[in-house]
């Protein structure tokens, strides 16, 4: 996959101009009227900036061929509008689309000639209001001036976006591309899950409001017990009718979809056969700082994490002397884990391999604990807000907890503890128990606190009791995506003849894709290499950390103090870090030694010491709209054969395709070529 990326960009950066000409062509085309209600102009900029970000093309230039196209569609579209005024309105497409034309028209009288400045950035009307500016017979030197002063902006605000991901991007793939796919993987996940929440309360609400009133004109007209009780659920004078529809629905949707996913589950359905493809494919985007990642958001849903919200919120309710809201808040917490365990026991599914001692795993009791106690909890805070209060606050607390369940629910996806079908079994079990016990609380009429002051309260023991099990150690174990390798002893005779050639040559990812060449074999024990290498003008690269990557944000940092990303090979990070001044100030060169499963002895008496692949880079920044510093590898400049020997105080090696075999002795013994 990395290798399609850098095609990609290596193919535009033989070919800036065609991209050059692309971003123009868009910019000109969304201003001009009609026609750029279709066309992404935002989008191809947004991309621009990612290639700018990553340097494939040049930021000045971008934004000039931007801006420029920018303004001459904004101008043609004004010369259309004074050049043929009102018959614009006959032209077919605003005589079938006459809504264009008077949302433009609406927009320009309400803000006048500001409105061709906020046009730009509101899709609806960008490509109409120039129009209508010169239908109005705008003056057209005011009209220019605030077209150029617009597109000035419009541009850079586009591609500031892009080249912040491009960056990000070129950052995550000098670390491993899995990473930039994992968080590219959390972002899309959490967009998709705000999304929906937001969708359903912009066009759900409404809908459900509407279908509450039909429904509640047959429960009128009904004379039965259904229709008797469907007339209490809906009353007028009910407070909570909204709230009780909601519930229903949500009751209905998550107990059709998981005994939907239930019945696939018992029958081997093809969702079963999904479960291995997901999973499979999660196992591809491992790698260490991943698993450190996700094992992080993991324990969001963790039983401490879990207990701490729990007490935290139950403790306020009674010192408050809620006691009817603490009893549904047991009673949704506590009781729905035998519930889990009963299910759990009879379904009697087994985990995936890397799920380690658990027994089963349907429904998926972390995500399903997960979904009740942060489901529960928004309902509470949700209906605290009151009646009055705008859907905006109720969006933030649905979209707050479902980003929440979530990231709990892809976290332990990729970990492996769960199947796809257990995370949403889970996920749906939870909404429907969250939904029966909100149904009774709602329907009995239960005093609703004020208790907004309690998000403050579950946000700083969900934060502190994450930080207490952070600083307590691991928040838990990796999976074991990788078997142990074999180690293969040889002797340093049969290694410095034929043996050094069944190393690998490169650098490799975990899907094996070919990286930069190896340059050297080096046998001994790290320390001894550490030492050699210090007196040769080598020294440490500073650890990775938050403080050192925020160096990259920094103007006019020396390359030498820039932090050193690490690169996997094999799914293994370097063993050994290393850096040295490069020939101009802005480059320096880096040496990484990883291990290998080779253990080299000179015979049987002396104990063999392990060997390791190194590789030496150059390394040269660049600073991006000078606010980002960006370090890129030289690959051709990157030193080799005798120049990399003479940096490494070692002999060249007999032949120019050879890596250089060097040996380091435990005791006092300079690395030498063999």
């Amino acid at each position: 996959m990395e290798h399609f990326y850098l095609h990609f960009l290596h193919g535009l950066a033989g070919h800036p101009h065609w991209a050059e000409a692309v971003v123009f062509l868009a910019s000109l085309l969304e201003s001009v009227a009609f026609i750029g209600t279709f066309i992404p102009g935002s989008t191809t900029l947004f991309l621009a900036g990612a290639l700018v970000g990553t340097g494939a093309l040049g930021l000045w230039t971008t934004l000039a061929w931007a801006v420029a196209g920018a303004v001459l569609g904004d101008g043609a579209s004004f010369w259309i509008g004074r050049r043929y005024k009102t018959q614009i309105a006959a032209l077919r497409p605003f005589r079938r689309h006459p809504e264009m034309l008077d949302q433009g028209q609406s927009f320009f009288a309400r803000h006048g000639g500001k409105s061709v400045l906020l046009a730009r950035f509101v899709g609806p009307v960008r490509a109409v209001v120039p129009v209508v500016a010169g239908m109005l017979d705008m003056p057209p030197g005011r009209f220019y001036l605030i077209n150029v002063l617009s597109a000035l902006a419009w541009a850079p605000v586009h591609m500031l976006p892009g080249l912040v991901f491009g960056a990000s991007l070129q950052l995550a793939g000098a670390v491993t591309f899995r990473l930039a796919l994992i968080l590219l993987l959390c972002a899309t996940v959490l967009w998709a899950g705000v999304r929906l929440v937001r969708l359903a309360i912009a066009h759900g609400v409404p809908r459900l409001a509407a279908w509450g009133d039909r429904l509640l004109a047959w429960a009128r007209r009904a004379d039965s017990r259904v229709g008797r009780f469907a007339l209490r659920l809906l009353d007028a004078n009910q407070p909570a009718a909204g709230a009780l529809l909601l519930m229903s629905l949500l009751l209905l949707a998550g107990g059709w979809v998981f005994l939907g996913v239930l019945q696939d589950v018992l029958a081997h359905d093809p969702l079963v056969g999904v479960d291995s493809t997901v999973d499979r494919f999660l196992g591809t985007l491992h790698s260490p700082w991943g698993d450190q990642a996700m094992l992080a958001i993991a324990a969001l849903g963790s039983l401490p994490t879990l207990l701490a919200v729990v007490l935290a919120v139950a403790a306020w309710l009674a010192w408050r002397r809620h006691w009817r809201t603490l009893g549904y808040w047991f009673a949704t917490t506590a009781f729905s884990q035998p519930l889990i365990l009963i299910i759990e026991t009879a379904v009697a599914r087994r985990p995936p391999p890397a799920a380690g001692s658990a027994l089963f795993s349907f429904p998926s009791a972390h995500i399903t604990s997960s979904a009740v106690v942060f489901g529960f909890l928004a309902f509470l805070l949700a209906r605290s807000a009151g009646e009055r209060a705008r859907d905006g606050w109720r969006a933030v607390i649905a979209g707050t907890a479902t980003a929440l369940v979530l990231l709990v629910a892809l976290a332990d996806l990729y970990l492996g503890r769960n199947w796809l079908s257990d995370a949403i079994g889970g996920i749906a079990l939870g909404v429907a128990w969250v939904a029966v016990v909100s149904l009774v609380y709602a329907y009995h009429r239960v005093a609703v606190p004020r208790v907004r002051e309690l998000a403050v309260l579950a946000a700083v023991a969900l934060l502190a009791s994450l930080g207490l099990q952070w600083q307590a150690g691991p928040v838990g174990t990796p999976p074991p995506y990788r078997a142990a390798a074999t180690v293969t002893l040889v002797s340093a005779p049969q290694w410095r003849e034929t043996g050094w050639r069944q190393l690998p040559t490169h650098r490799s990812d975990l899907e094996g894709d070919r990286q930069e060449a190896f340059s050297m074999q080096w046998a001994g024990p790290l320390e001894r290499i550490d030492q050699h290498l210090q007196t040769q003008g080598w020294r440490a690269a500073a650890p990775l950390s938050a403080s050192r990557l925020l160096l990259l944000l920094a103007p006019h940092t020396p390359v030498m103090q820039l932090p050193v990303l690490p690169k996997l090979n094999d799914g293994a990070p370097p063993a050994l870090q290393l850096i040295h001044a490069g020939d101009t100030p802005d480059t320096r060169l880096v040496l990484r030694l990883w291990p290998t499963a080779y253990r080299v002895g000179e015979s049987a008496s002396t104990p063999a010491q392990p060997l390791w692949l190194g590789s030496v880079a150059r390394e040269s920044v660049s600073h991006t709209l000078r606010l980002v510093n960006i370090v890129r590898i030289d690959r051709q400049a990157s030193p080799a054969g005798q120049s990399l020997a003479a940096l490494l105080g070692a002999p060249a090696p007999p032949a120019a395709d050879m890596p250089l075999l060097l040996e380091s002795a435990p005791a006092h013994k300079s690395a030498q070529n063999k």
